[in-house]
């Protein structure tokens, strides 16, 4: 009978082992997929908005302006006029609310070869990263147009998230789309 006992809790022990190698595996793949659930609700938001959004073309022409203003400056990417670009983004934020990201969506970036599919913010910091890809301060907004050159950053490697960590497999000939303010390029 006591060997029955010591018998029944080692099973119950493996059992509970193996079903807590299943969460720890199992674990940023779920994390992943509700991330990327949360991520296509966030763009569906964002182009409901813009299709609704008057102000569109508005937006639209002084992101094309604002190139037109920087292609006559001497920036360095990343740094523009900005001492700390990360500090100073996210001084004022440090929970940031639905309201900042929305305030800071401007569309959204397509990878399918590699499955991605993330918000695009318009400028880097810590917060923003975390939640999709940036566009690069001191470099052209992702709008098209000669002498136009944007930088867009997104972490890779972090087990919350996919974002970007696939990157390294995409080949020459893949295509990547940027939406911007309601129209799509294609890369």
């Amino acid at each position: 009978m006591r060997w029955f006992k010591i018998e029944f809790i080692l099973k119950l022990l493996m059992a509970f082992l193996f079903l807590a190698g299943v969460a720890v595996f199992s674990y940023p793949f779920v994390v992943d997929g509700i991330n990327n659930v949360i991520d296509q609700y966030r763009i569906a938001s964002y182009q409901k908005e813009i299709a609704a959004d008057e102000k569109q073309q508005q937006k639209l022409a002084e992101m094309k302006q604002q190139n037109a203003d920087s292609s006559k400056k001497s920036y360095v990417p990343g740094m523009g006029e900005v001492v700390d670009p990360f500090e100073a983004a996210v001084s004022n934020t440090i929970d940031p609310t639905r309201e900042y990201f929305e305030s800071h969506t401007i569309g959204a970036i397509y990878i399918p070869a590699i499955n991605v599919s993330l918000p695009l913010f318009d400028e880097t910091n810590e917060a923003l990263l975390e939640k999709g890809a940036t566009h690069l301060k001191g470099t052209s907004f992702p709008v098209g147009g000669n002498n136009t050159h944007a930088v867009i950053t997104g972490h890779t490697g972090i087990p919350e998230k996919m974002l970007f960590t696939d990157l390294d497999k995409l080949n020459k000939e893949d295509k990547f789309y940027i939406d911007v303010l309601g129209e799509r390029f294609a890369y």
